[in-house]
Parts: C-alpha cells; sequence; structure tokens
C-alpha cells in the first residue's frame, strides 16, 4: 500500500488535523505534508477550516470504498 493510500484510508474514517497525521504515521514530516499537498492537488482530499485550524478530508463520495480497496496490509509506516 502506498502512504497516499494509507492517507486515503486514514481520512475516510474521518477528518483530520496535519499534527495528528503526523503522530499516528510517523513519517518524516516534509513527507508527509508533500503527500497531503499531492492529494489535494489532485483533489482526492480537500481540508476545511474550523475553529482556527486545518482539518484534511477525504472527498471521495463514497468513502466505504476508499476503506475496502486494499484493506490488507493497511498500515501507516
Amino acid at each position: 500500500m502506498t502512504r497516499a493510500e494509507a492517507l486515503l484510508k486514514l481520512l475516510a474514517l474521518g477528518d483530520l488535523r496535519l499534527p495528528e497525521l503526523f503522530d499516528i504515521c510517523g513519517w518524516p514530516f516534509d513527507e508527509l505534508k508533500s503527500e497531503l499537498e499531492s492529494l489535494v492537488a489532485s483533489r482526492q482530499v480537500s481540508w476545511i477550516n474550523a475553529a482556527g485550524f486545518r482539518f484534511y478530508r477525504c472527498r471521495a463520495i463514497d468513502a466505504r470504498a476508499v476503506l475496502q480497496t486494499h484493506t490488507q496490509g493497511t498500515t501507516c509506516s
């Protein structure tokens, strides 16, 4: 599973902030931020500002479809 796929699965479960994604995944910060920017540019992920924080979210119409792809070996590392 690629990092992009792992991020999409995490975000399909619910909105997360960058510090939360960093804590969950443990990837180098620059690589995480770059992967998120790539997903935003490809319109697979969007973000919202809420209570002064940026939350990232999966843009899939059916988040369950994201969760069902590549179900085995789901890790962030």
